[in-house]
C-alpha cells in the first residue's frame, strides 16, 4: 500500500477511524437477519438476508418491498467484499459469521438447474414454490434469476473456491457468458434492463474473477473477450456528454432511482475499479466532487447532485455517499492512476471529506438512506488496526443488539424505538443506538418469523480464503 494516510493521522483522529470502521461493521451485522422458510421438499431452512435497514430506501428508489428478497442473502457482492476486506481477507469461525456463512451458502444454491422445469444454470436472490405442471404432486422452486446475480454468485464462487475449473461452475460461466454476449450483441434485448451499466460492471468483475483463477484455456480467452466487449459498451454506449463535455450515464427518465445517480455510480465504479484512469470515468467523478457542501463539520457530498434539491432546503452531506468517494480516491491515490496535478486534486478531497466522515459517522442527522448498503462501503478503505481482541469486543455487542431487536419482533407491535433504547451496550458504543432507529422494524408481516439469536446455531466452519480439493460439493452439501 503506497497511500499511507492513517499514519499520517493524529493519535485522535487514528482513534475515530479506527471507531468508524468498528461502527459500520456493528450495524453491517445486525442488519443481517435470520429466518425459517419452506423448500420445495417440504423442509424447513434457515434463509438470511440483510433486510432490517433496506425497507424504507426500497420505497425511496420506487422498488416494490415485497420484490426484496427474503429468501436468501442479498444478492449483493458489496457486503461479502466489505466483510472480508475489514477481517483481513478471512471470514471468522465465531458465531457471529454463522448468519453470513448460511445466508451465503443458501445465495450459491439458488442455481436453476435440475430441480427446475427450465434449466439455465443461471443463478437468483430468492424462490418462491411452484406446481409443476409436468410433475405430478411435486413442487419446484421458481427462483428470480438475473445476470447481475448470476455474475455475482459466480463471482463469490471464483474467489472461494481452490478449483474453478470444474463442471458445475464452468457450466454456469458458459450459461452466463452466452446470455450476456446475446445481450451486447443484441441491444434490443436490454430492454428489461433500465440500469444497463449496472450490469455491465457486474459482468466486468465477473470476468476478472476468472481471468485470474482459471487454468483453462478456454474459460480464460472467453472471460477476455466478454470483458473487452463489456468494457466498450460501458464506455461507449452507458455514457453520454453535455453540451460543455462532462460525462453522465444513460439512465432511464422516469424510475426514481435516476434521482440517486451517485449512489449508481459508486455501485458500478467499485466493481470496475481499474476504469478509474479512463478520462470519460475521472469526467464522472470529478462532475460529482463539484457538488461538495461545507458545513461546520467539514465538507462532504450529498445524496444527489445539489440541483435537484429544492432552493429551500437546507442540504446537508451524507455520509454514505461521501464514503463511497472516499474509497475510489483512495483506490487511485494508492494506485497512482493518473498524472501528478490529477493525484494532487484527488489528495486535497481525500483528506477534505475523511475529514468530515471522522466528525459525522456518528450522528444519523448525516446518514440520509436507512439502508447498510449505502453507508457500508466505508468499510473497503484499509483496516490498520484489526485485532482478535477487538473483533471479540464489537461481537458481544451485536449480540446485545441482535438481543434487543428480537424483543421487538416477538411483540412487534410495540414502539421499537423505545426497545431499542433499552438495549444495554458499553458506553463507547452508545451512539450507535441513535443510528438504530434510523431502521424500520414496524413493517414485519406476521408470516415471517426473524430468529437473529447468534448462539443457538452451529458455526459452519471456517469459510475462508479456498476451499479444499471437493471444494464446491462439500460447500453445497452443507
Amino acid at each position: 500500500m503506497s497511500f499511507d494516510f492513517y499514519s499520517q493521522l493524529s493519535p485522535d483522529k487514528r482513534g475515530k477511524y479506527d471507531l468508524m470502521l468498528d461502527t459500520h461493521y456493528i450495524l453491517l451485522m445486525c442488519d443481517l437477519g435470520l429466518f425459517q422458510e419452506e423448500n420445495e421438499y417440504h423442509k424447513k431452512i434457515l434463509s438470511a438476508s440483510w433486510i432490517y435497514s433496506m425497507h424504507d430506501t426500497l420505497k425511496v428508489f420506487g422498488l416494490n418491498p415485497d420484490s426484496y428478497p427474503h429468501g436468501s442473502i442479498s444478492a449483493n457482492r458489496l457486503y461479502y467484499e466489505v466483510l472480508k476486506n475489514y477481517s483481513k481477507g478471512l471470514f471468522p469461525s465465531g458465531s457471529e459469521y454463522s448468519i453470513f456463512r448460511k445466508g451465503l451458502i443458501n445465495f450459491l444454491k439458488l442455481r436453476r438447474d435440475d430441480n427446475s422445469p427450465t434449466d439455465t444454470k443461471m443463478f437468483g436472490s430468492s424462490y418462491t414454490l411452484k406446481n409443476s405442471s409436468s410433475r405430478e404432486n411435486k413442487l419446484y422452486r421458481q427462483i428470480d434469476i438475473n445476470i447481475r446475480h448470476s455474475a455475482t454468485a459466480l463471482c463469490i464462487l471464483c474467489e472461494e473456491s481452490e478449483d474453478v475449473d470444474t463442471s458445475f461452475i464452468k457450466s454456469s460461466f458458459l450459461t452466463v457468458y452466452n446470455r450476456i454476449d446475446d445481450f451486447i450483441n443484441n441491444k434490443q434485448m436490454w430492454n428489461g434492463d433500465e440500469f444497463e451499466h449496472l450490469t455491465l460492471s457486474s459482468t466486468i468483475n465477473f470476468c476478472n474473477s476468472f481471468i485470474l483463477k482459471s487454468k483453462d484455456e478456454e474459460i480464460i480467452e472467453k472471460a477476455n473477450e466478454l470483458k473487452q466487449k463489456s468494457e466498450h459498451a460501458l464506455l461507449e454506449e452507458c455514457l453520454t456528454q453535455d453540451e460543455v463535455g462532462a460525462y453522465y450515464w444513460k439512465l432511464p427518465q422516469n424510475h426514481k432511482m435516476t434521482k440517486y445517480e451517485f449512489y449508481l455510480t459508486f455501485f458500478s465504479l467499485i466493481q470496475v475499479k481499474h476504469l478509474l484512469s479512463d478520462e470519460r470515468i475521472r469526467s464522472l467523478l470529478k462532475r460529482i466532487l463539484c457538488n461538495i457542501i461545507s458545513t461546520n463539520k467539514g465538507k462532504g457530498l450529498p445524496i444527489y447532485p445539489i440541483d435537484q434539491y429544492d432552493t429551500r432546503e437546507i442540504i446537508l452531506p451524507d455520509f454514505g455517499t461521501t464514503g463511497a468517494m472516499l474509497y475510489l480516491l483512495f483506490y487511485i491515490i494508492d494506485n497512482k492512476l493518473g498524472d501528478n496535478d490529477w493525484l494532487d486534486y484527488c489528495k486535497n478531497n481525500f483528506n477534505e471529506l475523511l475529514n468530515f466522515c471522522l466528525n459525522v459517522f456518528d450522528d444519523p442527522k448525516y446518514y440520509h438512506l436507512s439502508a447498510s448498503e449505502n453507508h457500508a462501503k466505508i468499510l473497503l478503505l484499509p483496516h490498520y488496526n484489526y485485532s482478535e481482541k477487538r473483533l471479540h469486543k464489537l461481537n458481544d455487542q451485536i449480540i446485545k443488539i441482535k438481543g434487543g431487536i428480537n424483543k421487538f419482533l416477538d411483540k412487534p407491535e410495540g414502539n421499537y424505538k423505545k426497545e431499542i433504547e433499552k438495549i444495554n451496550i458499553e458506553e463507547e458504543f452508545t451512539y450507535i443506538i441513535n443510528l438504530l432507529k434510523m431502521w424500520n422494524l414496524s413493517y414485519n408481516d406476521n408470516n415471517k418469523k426473524y430468529d437473529d439469536k447468534l448462539e443457538s446455531y452451529p458455526k459452519l466452519g471456517a469459510f475462508a480464503g479456498a476451499f479444499i480439493s471437493s471444494a464446491v460439493k462439500v460447500f453445497f452439501d452443507i
